[in-house]
């Protein structure tokens, strides 16, 4: 009778892991931040302490992670391999998605054509932000400024900060000197880690049976804030962000089905709690988890070290939803002041959204949409008022942008282990 009732409890329990019954949360997020806002407000404070408790984990689980993974990959003399065709496989996704962005704002035009209505609102926005010019976020730039944002001064408050690039350093760096130890102290402060490490994993599944309260109050709360009426106004600049998502998205399908011979169906079901995980919270860390549990899964068997070694390092690193923006924003800008981007223009817009999008690792999200200086200010285009903009529509394009974060790193993480576990065979 015991086992019976236990075995009930677990039926209970997995039910509020169902893909049904978080996209049913979903959905009421949704109706209810539309139709009952003073509610959904009130419910924010909920979805807010749901976030503090994924984020309670994730900075230890990506620390652990990459010190563990790196600590092995460093006893092994092909490590250096590794790490540059991750480098690799990084850049070569991040230039295509910023392509796919420039490509598909140039065919759909997000700043042209708008109606008279979305003008007016556009134009007391920009008209707003030209006004209060203290909208863009003083950010240090060059080379000595980079490295004094990548080295922590005290690793504690770094991580009370969330410093997820200072964090990703220190451990990528403790991760090296552990890897290069004698090898009786190398594994045994490897096998402290990697313990430590699926503990943290053991709380992540507690956490996530509360994922869709934490789901329906995170989506009604937000949409009940936002409003509307800037959703409508830049409905064409939306519009094509969705559209970049799906095309991507369509383009991760393809190559993780073809990578690891498995149906469509297979290789979306095996990564669906990251995705709606990234997709409810927004963020690219509190997916992370789920996201390697799904990769090294029954479903798609991807090399379980190079996952936990990769998935942390790809979340900081390839910031591709941050691509789209840069690219959609800058294309929709020169349209909206009638400008004509040369394509060498369009080459530079290219490269400078990777150079961004690399810059503002780690940050959160005003200062890295205020990295889009960067661009603009070679461009000649006006930068605080699109800043203004883009913080605005934010909340609408983030769960899209965060669930293609997530999936496109998982498919990297599929490339990269797929093309490691073949050369070794070779060997």
């Amino acid at each position: 009778m015991a086992k019976k009732s236990e075995m009930a409890i677990k039926i209970n329990l997995n039910f509020l892991k169902s893909p049904i019954t978080i996209l049913v949360a979903i959905a009421l997020g949704v109706v209810s931040g539309l139709f009952l806002k003073n509610f959904s407000i009130k419910i924010i404070p909920f979805g807010s302490i749901y976030l503090s408790l994924l984020k309670m984990t994730i900075y230890p689980i990506l620390m652990l992670a990459v010190i563990t993974s790196i600590g092995k990959l460093f006893s092994n003399p092909s490590a250096k391999k590794y790490i540059l065709r991750i480098i690799a496989f990084s850049l070569i996704f991040l230039f295509a998605v910023g392509a796919i962005g420039i490509i598909t704002s140039l065919i759909i035009k997000p700043g042209k054509g708008l109606s008279k209505e979305a003008q007016i609102v556009l134009g007391k926005t920009l008209n707003k932000a030209e006004e209060e010019q203290k909208v863009d976020v003083k950010v240090e730039r060059g080379f000595f400024a980079f490295l004094k944002q990548l080295i922590p001064e005290n690793i504690f408050q770094s991580m009370e900060k969330g410093a997820s690039l200072e964090l990703l350093f220190f451990s990528i760096i403790l991760g090296i000197a552990v890897g290069l130890l004698d090898p009786q102290y190398s594994k045994n402060v490897l096998n402290i880690t990697e313990g430590l490490f699926k503990a943290f994993f053991l709380i992540i599944s507690w956490i996530l049976f509360l994922l869709p309260f934490g789901l329906f109050s995170l989506l009604a709360g937000q949409i009940a804030t936002t409003g509307v009426e800037t959703f409508k106004a830049m409905f064409k600049f939306v519009l094509v962000v969705y559209i970049i998502c799906l095309l991507v998205f369509i383009l991760n399908v393809l190559i993780i089905s073809l990578k690891r011979k498995v149906s469509f169906i297979t290789s979306i079901a095996a990564l669906k709690e990251a995705l709606l995980i990234g997709f409810g919270t927004q963020s690219t860390f509190a997916s992370m988890p789920a996201a390697i549990e799904g990769l090294t899964g029954d479903k798609l068997k991807v090399d379980k070290e190079i996952t936990n070694l990769f998935i942390p390092i790809g979340v900081v690193i390839n910031r591709f939803s941050m691509i789209i923006i840069y690219t959609v924003a800058t294309i929709f800008t020169a349209q909206l002041y009638n400008i004509n981007l040369s394509f060498s223009q369009l080459i530079t817009t290219l490269f400078l959204s990777v150079v961004a999008a690399f810059a503002g690792s780690g940050m959160y999200t005003l200062v890295s949409i205020a990295l889009i200086s960067i661009i603009f200010l070679p461009l000649g285009l006006p930068t605080s008022a699109i800043i203004i903009l883009l913080l605005a529509i934010n909340p609408v394009i983030d769960p899209f942008l965060t669930a293609t974060n997530v999936y496109t790193n998982s498919t990297l993480d599929v490339l990269i282990a797929g093309d490691i576990n073949k050369k070794s065979k070779k060997k």
